[in-house]
């Protein structure tokens, strides 16, 4: 993410300085890409026209993820449509299509995961990890269920069941989304054998088991602030649905 194309700039601190978007690079090369914004394109890292710039087929996915964990973790400030061209995605008139095209298209490598890995670890004066992970390493599914666009690879297969067609999926109403209290309510004429709460980094966050129905409605409540995945299951049949905590 080009620190000039951020809104405030990104500056070389906070969002300028996160080490999940920085990576080293020849200095020529870099100055070459500029601030050029991310176009389709193919092989090597090329420029594409004169104000466009194409990562490569062995980057774009790379790209992609960092764009979207930039998105999550900095929001306005580093909206993916500052850096990149072409059509948005109907979910979000921030996310470019061209995005999800890459996420899809180029799966995470070794090196992602090792250095997912590394960044997430305890902070330490003397290997400078940062402390956190981004989520769209740990799979990249995260991404087709935030924002639709091409099945991108589904490392959480226990999590997400992305080959299933859910036959109560139409019933199901979630609200208040955002909810402001810290609750969600769920109706639905299916009887749900389970209610998952998933952060988005795999982990579960609430569990309930035979949950109790007021006429067809369900409630989960007690959420800390965040985004989260909800998990409905019955009968063998999943859906999930995103949820914001304000």
């Amino acid at each position: 993410f080009a620190q000039a194309l951020g809104n405030p700039s990104l500056g070389q601190i906070g969002p300028g300085a996160d080490a999940h978007m920085l990576r080293s690079c020849d200095v020529q090369r870099n100055g070459t890409r500029d601030n050029r914004l991310f176009a389709d394109g193919s092989g090597i890292s090329t420029t594409i026209g004169s104000n466009n710039w194409y990562p490569g087929d062995e980057w774009k996915g790379d790209i992609a993820r960092i764009l979207m964990y930039m998105y999550l973790h900095y929001e306005n400030q580093c909206l993916p449509t500052y850096v990149t061209t072409g059509a948005t995605a109907t979910t979000d008139s921030n996310m470019p299509n061209l995005l999800l095209q890459w996420n899809a298209e180029d799966p995470v490598s070794q090196y992602e995961d090792n250095r997912n890995t590394y960044l997430g670890g305890t902070p330490s004066n003397s290997n400078f990890r940062q402390g956190n992970r981004n989520p769209f390493i740990d799979n990249p599914y995260l991404a087709t269920v935030i924002w639709g666009g091409p099945i991108a690879q589904n490392r959480w297969p226990n999590v997400f069941l992305t080959n299933a067609e859910f036959n109560f999926e139409n019933s199901i109403s979630v609200y208040p989304n955002p909810s402001n209290d810290g609750t969600i309510n769920i109706t639905t004429e299916a009887n749900l054998d389970e209610i998952n709460v998933i952060s988005v980094n795999g982990q579960l966050v609430q569990q309930i088991k035979k949950p109790i129905s007021i006429d067809t409605n369900y409630s989960v409540s007690n959420l800390p602030e965040g985004f989260y995945f909800l998990q409905l299951n019955s009968n063998n049949q999943s859906v999930t649905k995103k949820i914001v905590i304000n």
